[in-house]
């Protein structure tokens, strides 16, 4: 077995051990007891985990309690400081700090949120998302295109995180409905992480439910200098990827 797919393997095992251990306070889920587990150092397990996966061991278990967290929020009457304690955080402030930084709004309004969002909302609400973005003063700008899988017609959400991790509510982003190219201003030219998911026309509906999950996905680092484009193409997510919890609600408006 090369270093590669013995790399991976662990990775899965490690996915596999926190999502069966999530809602454990038992410090098995500690990064020491992680990287202990896969018998490297902690720094090489966090290198082999991010180079893998594209996030952090810790961004990563954190986005599986979110979603967990939204499951529970959905489908019980558990309050949200039952949910706090059941998905792995004694302090509920830093429960609910994280979730919104996750998901893009308070356990709370997430609760709320789950009302009907019909097909013609999400489209008015795509193109006044789309407004705004692009009328925002910006230094840099950068483009690019998006290909998706054949066969498949949907809504992309193009999205740049500015803080290393494709995680929450982007920065700055764009929609695409029908046209595959997109053009997104953005003030700091640092690394960014470019994120794309799609959306299937007759799977829009979808969006009201939390648990909504894309099937397919892209993503890349950029930096400066910054190519004159970038191309993404849209892939099926594997086990390896971790979780978008950001709640599409939230980033509609």
């Amino acid at each position: 077995m090369d270093s590669h797919v013995m790399h991976r393997k662990l990775v899965e095992e490690t996915i596999s051990f926190m999502r069966l251990n999530l809602t454990s306070f038992d410090r098995n889920l500690s990064l020491d007891s992680l990287a202990s587990r896969s018998g490297f150092s902690k720094s090489h397990f966090i290198d082999l985990f991010e180079n893998t996966t594209g996030i952090t061991p810790h961004h990563f278990l954190t986005s599986l309690r979110m979603k967990k967290a939204k499951e529970l929020l959905l489908e019980t009457s558990k309050t949200a400081t039952e949910i706090a304690l059941e998905v792995g955080y004694f302090s509920f402030p830093t429960f609910s700090r994280t979730f919104s930084n996750y998901v893009g709004c308070s356990p709370k309004n997430f609760r709320k949120q789950s009302s009907c969002f019909s097909k013609e909302a999400i489209i008015r609400a795509v193109s006044k998302y789309n407004l705004i973005n692009d009328g925002l003063k910006c230094d840099y700008s950068i483009k690019g295109d998006v290909n998706p899988p054949d066969g498949i017609d949907g809504a992309i959400f193009v999205g740049i995180f500015s803080k290393g991790v494709p995680q929450g509510i982007p920065d700055f982003g764009t929609i695409l409905i029908r046209q595959r190219q997109f053009h997104i201003g953005f003030p700091d030219a640092g690394e960014i992480r470019l994120l794309a998911t799609l959306v299937p026309f007759d799977m829009l509906d979808m969006l009201n439910s939390g648990e909504f999950v894309p099937q397919w996905v892209a993503s890349s680092k950029v930096s400066t200098p910054l190519p004159s484009t970038v191309h993404l193409e849209l892939r099926k997510t594997t086990n390896i990827d971790p979780p978008i919890v950001m709640s599409l609600r939230s980033l509609l408006g």
